[in-house]
């Protein structure tokens, strides 16, 4: 149902260049907002699509990539923690 959630991880996992890493994350910003709307319109509390991503690991690949030189990359980080991931 949510499998593109893993593969989107796995290629930023597996990738150096910055371009396919943007494009891979501004993809799961995007998935993250629909789930935001889908939590809130449902009543259910929490993003499905986090918990997704929770669950492939993928929040301490996104967590690592704050210290990425590009500064995009570290922007849409930055912006996806902000608005839907709580590291505290």
């Amino acid at each position: 149902e949510y499998d593109i959630i893993p593969l989107i991880v796995e290629t930023i996992q597996n990738n150096n260049d910055a371009s396919v890493i943007k494009t891979c994350l501004e993809g799961l910003e995007t998935i993250l907002n629909v789930g935001k709307d889908i939590a809130f319109a449902s009543n259910i509390g929490k993003n499905p699509f986090v918990i997704k991503l929770a669950q492939c690991q993928g929040l301490q690949i996104v967590e690592n990539l704050q210290s990425h030189p590009d500064n995009d990359i570290y922007a849409i980080v930055a912006r996806m923690i902000d608005d839907h991931l709580d590291f505290e």
